[in-house]
């Protein structure tokens, strides 16, 4: 049997006698020691797991006030997923990514009043430059106006200059939910591949109301709170500007994890099914 198996069939023990500790130990399972260290550094190996798959899926949105090259050069060595400029800052941030996965993910449209035409040329533009993410920012006075209609061939026009990259709106989230979540229906509807969306409480909600695989973003996520929830709650792509800082702090809950020494030794009791152990140890459920 695998060590990966082993150690998920030992964690499923733990659940299953967790009930039956409960009276006993106050929630212990008696183990061996062996088995206790391999299963703390499982379960330190599951938590680096989920902390780096989070990180990778993630984006640095970089603004003209912050230092350009020092956020590229941390969504390189967190391998995340993309970075996010406005168009002026494109050429740049491309010197800085030669020979690197990270995508570059260009903002076209500036505040969203901008015509149709002119977001399709910043599209084109944007595409050869060697963008291959565009965040579309939809037209606010059509959204507030409920020109759904207009939003349509706004999106159908840019797609088109788009073609060859994925597709992304944003919208502000100043706007109602059901609001939110119409354009987010309407978006997917037609094919993009992300609906964009700042951060705001229950924004994660917006995932069902995507449709054809279109993808929820969630952008200006700096606390660490937010971020984890963003990342437990499925939210495809997460932009945070404070991607390292966000890292180390979350890296420190896997210090926190249980060490043998602070496990009480215990005998006599063993899980239900089991034979009893010459030496074992209470682990405690985290």
């Amino acid at each position: 049997m695998s060590h990966t198996l082993r150690m998920e069939n030992l964690e499923n023990k733990t659940k299953q006698g967790e009930a039956f500790t409960k009276e006993s130990v106050g929630n212990g399972v008696n183990i061996s020691t062996r088995e206790a260290e391999e299963y703390r550094a499982f379960k330190k190996q599951k938590k680096i797991a989920e902390i780096t798959g989070a990180i990778c899926r993630s984006a640095t949105g970089i603004s003209f006030k912050e230092d350009m090259k020092k956020l590229v050069d941390h969504a390189v060595r967190f391998h995340q997923a993309a970075v996010q400029v406005r168009l002026p800052q494109l050429a740049q941030v491309q010197s800085y990514l030669l020979k690197s996965r990270v995508k570059i993910d260009c903002i076209i449209g500036g505040n969203g009043e901008t015509l149709a035409k002119v977001k399709a040329y910043e599209a084109k533009l944007a595409r050869k430059m060697g963008a291959k993410e565009l965040t579309l920012v939809l037209t606010p006075s059509y959204i507030a106006t409920g020109r759904y209609g207009e939003l349509k061939k706004e999106i159908k026009r840019v797609q088109r200059a788009a073609k060859g990259t994925t597709l992304k709106v944003w919208v502000e989230n100043k706007y109602s939910f059901p609001m939110l979540a119409r354009i987010a229906r309407l978006a997917s509807e037609m094919g993009v591949g992300y609906f964009c969306v700042p951060y705001f409480e229950g924004c994660q909600r917006l995932r069902y109301d995507l449709l054809k695989g279109c993808s929820l973003e969630v952008s200006e996520v700096e606390k660490l709170e937010g971020f984890k929830e963003m990342a437990g709650a499925g939210v495809e792509r997460v932009v945070t500007s404070h991607i390292q800082e966000l890292y180390l702090e979350w890296m420190k809950e896997v210090d926190t994890l249980p060490l043998l020494s602070d496990q009480k030794p215990m005998s006599g009791l063993v899980l239900p099914g089991e034979k009893p152990h010459s030496s074992t140890t209470e682990l405690k459920i985290v």
